[in-house]
């Protein structure tokens, strides 16, 4: 059996935990809108608050190692601790573990989603590149369109 401040601490860190991963699906949800809707800005944006939740959730993963070794279980999983909390305690490891596993497995179909969609997206861009770049004259009016383009951008004027 784990003794109370043991319990109380595993059970704090696995609130936070599931909090953590509430936020983390949030963001995997905007992103798959963002996805959706095309929208590259929003989506490199959330790309990197993404990087930043990966880092923290590593960082996570080595506070619960740490506590799992302070409980003398090291390489426990959360669902081998239960059995170990007091009646008392019990139920609510329970019901944070159902939420956390639950969390975390929207949050890993949302970004297989996101994923899978992304993929089919830029498939179909490479299709279009390589029709255009197969097709004379579609190659031609968009050389033409960057040739303008370049002419008349620039970073100084040319009457200067």
């Amino acid at each position: 059996m784990l003794d109370k401040p043991m319990a109380d601490k595993l059970i704090s860190f696995f609130e936070r935990l599931l909090a953590f991963y509430k936020k983390f699906l949030k963001l995997e949800s905007d992103k798959y809108a963002d996805v959706k809707a095309g929208s590259l800005e929003r989506l490199d944006r959330r790309i990197r608050e993404e990087q930043a939740y990966l880092l923290k959730a590593r960082g996570l993963e080595q506070d619960r190692l740490s506590l799992e070794k302070q409980a003398g279980r090291p390489g426990a999983t959360f669902r081998e601790l239960i059995p170990l909390f007091e009646p008392e305690q019990r139920e609510k490891a329970e019901k944070l573990y159902k939420d956390l596993s639950g969390t975390i497995r929207e949050l890993k179909q949302t970004n297989e989603n996101c994923n899978r969609l992304t993929d089919v997206k830029l498939h179909r861009a490479a299709m279009i590149l390589e029709k255009m770049q197969n097709s004379p004259e579609l190659k031609a009016v968009y050389d033409s369109k960057v040739r303008a383009r370049k002419q008349t951008s620039g970073l100084f004027s040319k009457k200067v």
